[in-house]
């Protein structure tokens, strides 16, 4: 049986497993998987291809709407003028099993994280790293400087029961290490 023969084939048995619901119809309808890696390198590019902007979006935006006609918004980046804001309630320790992140506020009231490996991150060799972040908007700061191409907002949720946050989210939840 040809490729295609199979392929029809196996969405009309799936398609009519799934009938029964409005639901299972939307996720066949709209179901993709985008192959995406790579550093960009022979892109001449600091970030993945992913990433890299193509006419104010990253590329996969691109491909993202014309899969689903939804309009994914660039990259965040730092505002032209932040606001100054008063940074107790992020100042603290975040700890997880491979890194401190150290949340201060100098005299100058400038807003700095400093990233310290520990455990299997120490081991391989990272090395403590010291970012200086501003206000983005609510209760997010970002960096100054682009990690490799992006600045990645730094959310800070939760309250520990001291008018503190709770948690700094970078892409997964670190927990407040004080009480």
């Amino acid at each position: 049986m040809p490729l295609a023969d199979v392929a029809d084939t196996y969405t009309d048995i799936v398609t009519a497993v799934f009938s029964s619901t409005i639901a299972a119809k939307a996720w066949l309808a709209t179901a993709a998987v985008i192959l995406a890696a790579g550093e960009g390198k022979r892109m001449k590019s600091p970030v993945p291809k992913v990433v890299i902007d193509l006419l104010g979006r990253p590329v996969v935006g691109h491909v993202i709407e014309a899969l689903t006609a939804t309009h994914v918004p660039g990259l965040p980046t730092p505002p032209a003028n932040p606001e100054r804001i008063d940074a107790g309630k992020y100042v603290g320790t975040y700890s997880n099993q491979v890194m401190d992140l150290v949340v201060s506020q100098d005299g100058d009231g400038r807003i700095w994280v400093d990233l310290i490996p520990k455990g299997l991150m120490a081991e391989m060799g990272e090395q403590p790293e010291r970012k200086e972040l501003v206000h983005f908007r609510g209760d997010s700061l970002i960096p100054v400087e682009p990690d490799r191409g992006m600045h990645l907002p730094h959310a800070f949720v939760g309250d520990d029961g001291h008018g503190r946050a709770q948690y700094l989210h970078v892409g997964r939840a670190v927990r407040r290490a004080e009480a």
